[in-house]
């Protein structure tokens, strides 16, 4: 409008044009004047509506849940997650892969001890990110100690005297029950003072309780090694004439297996399991005769030798 009324300005009219914007009731008022030379003014007025105001930027919000926050070992949580003004998501850490703005999901079986989710948003407005936390149960720990005649418990092998007498207890954590092949544990996950066969004399014996939680086990053993008494040997003559027998008595003292040593090859080798008699093979010279049972268990004598033997 303005450029028409300065056109008719062109065309030869005297006077002046001025004109103003003014917004009124949402609109832009467009007002021109025109002053002709004889000091007539003419008005013209143009109404446009304003220009739509933009809508504001939303920031964008998110929220990220898991349930359980704490699970058993190996099995998993659920994910549930909602945003707002946000186009896309990223999982990463114990997830990963882009996700829908909002939904929910089971994470993989869950093995480690701590587990972090983390989910990032993005929309017109900026990111977000958020986190969740998953923590699985410790695995089960257990430890069998042993006392010896109501001496203190510990966990290091026993060795017993024949006689002794053998208790077991055992302390698990995160356990649910522990058993044992062993020994009496009514399934509890801790006892103690409990009474065990002890091993026979001579030989050794292992001890073990397992504890379980879910699928997960804890195992410890130990051992508990009965020497029982030293061995006795007894000649019947502990000095023969050369060329002389004698017979060797032995006691095994409880012990279930020993074996004779000797340089006379008639016992040498012997495995004896109950007390007896063995007749030597001939002497002619001190020999020695040794039984020995194990665990540093043994017995030696020695039979000596007089006179010469008489040549045919």
């Amino acid at each position: 409008m303005l450029e028409q009324l300065r056109g008719e300005a062109a065309a030869g009219l005297r006077g002046s044009v001025a004109g103003r914007y003014d917004v009124i009731g949402g609109a832009y008022n467009f007002t021109v004047q025109f002053l002709y030379g004889c000091g007539n003014r003419h008005s013209f007025t143009d109404i446009s509506p304003l220009p739509p105001t933009p809508a504001p930027t939303r920031p964008p919000t998110l929220t990220l849940t898991a349930n359980p926050t704490n699970v058993e070992y190996n099995t998993a949580t659920t994910l549930t997650w909602s945003s707002a003004n946000t186009t896309s998501c990223t999982a990463s850490d114990a997830w990963s892969g882009a996700k829908s703005v909002s939904g929910s999901q089971s994470s993989a079986a869950l093995t480690a001890a701590s587990n972090t989710f983390t989910l990032v948003c993005n929309g017109p407005g900026g990111s977000v990110t958020k986190s969740a936390v998953v923590t699985t149960t410790p695995a089960p720990t257990v430890t069998l100690t042993a006392s010896v005649n109501g001496d203190a418990y510990t966990g290091v092998n026993r060795t017993i005297d024949a006689g002794d007498t053998v208790r077991v207890k055992w302390d698990s954590d995160n356990a649910d029950t522990c058993t044992s092949s062993d020994f009496a544990t009514s399934n509890a996950a801790d006892g103690a003072d409990v009474d065990v066969v002890e091993p026979t004399l001579g030989t050794s014996k292992g001890y073990s309780v397992t504890c379980t939680r879910g699928s997960r086990t804890a195992f410890d053993t130990l051992t508990v090694t009965n020497r029982g008494q030293a061995p006795t040997l007894t000649p019947s003559n502990s000095v023969v004439k050369a060329g002389g027998r004698t017979v060797i008595g032995y006691d095994l003292k409880g012990n279930a297996s020993c074996v004779l040593r000797s340089t006379d090859s008639t016992v040498n080798g012997i495995v004896v399991t109950q007390n007896g008699t063995r007749q030597t093979g001939v002497l002619t010279s001190a020999t020695r005769y040794t039984i020995d049972c194990g665990l540093g268990k043994s017995a030696s004598v020695v039979v000596n030798i007089t006179g010469k033997i008489q040549e045919q």
